[in-house]
């Protein structure tokens, strides 16, 4: 018996011929074949489709619901701005590892800045096998950053850290 997933990606897809193929032709293109139980090379949600997100920006959502929800339990957050970028600069601080997931920027007021804390996704990513991963590590290093922002240690905002 054959595995209901494979059986339904193996579907025929019927394709409108113009009038001038011949009937060969036309049953050629008539019917275009998965094959090696492969799909059709469809994405299985359209970009218009409210359900479909880049990994982009699935990554953003995760950083914000976790971050505010650091925030809310810590109220001096408040003033702390959030932000992703794709990868580091290329030069890393002389304290930091070879590989930066996150920085954190004091605020610089003759600058007019907030402090802000970037997150480096393809480095974070890198280290994620599954979504619920990615939320751990995720949770693990603006953790680190927002007790750095704060001057505490990590166990002072979590005691489960």
């Amino acid at each position: 018996m054959k595995d209901p997933q494979i059986a339904r990606r193996n579907l025929y897809v019927r394709v409108a011929a113009s009038p001038g193929f011949s009937g060969a032709a036309r049953a050629k293109r008539a019917r275009r074949r998965a094959r090696h139980g492969r799909n059709l090379g469809l994405p299985l949600l359209r970009p218009n489709h409210p359900g479909w997100n880049t990994r982009s920006a699935q990554f953003d959502q995760v950083a914000v619901e976790i971050f505010r929800e650091l925030s809310q339990r810590h109220s001096k957050l408040g003033q702390v701005e959030l932000a992703v970028e794709a990868v580091p600069a290329s030069d890393p601080a002389p304290w930091e590892d070879a590989t930066c997931l996150a920085r954190f920027f004091p605020a610089e007021h003759k600058a007019g800045l907030h402090a802000r804390i970037v997150l480096y996704q393809r480095p974070i990513r890198s280290q994620c096998i599954s979504p619920e991963q990615l939320q751990e590590v995720l949770y693990i290093v603006l953790l680190e950053q927002c007790a750095q922002a704060l001057g505490v240690l990590p166990q002072d905002l979590d005691p489960d850290y």
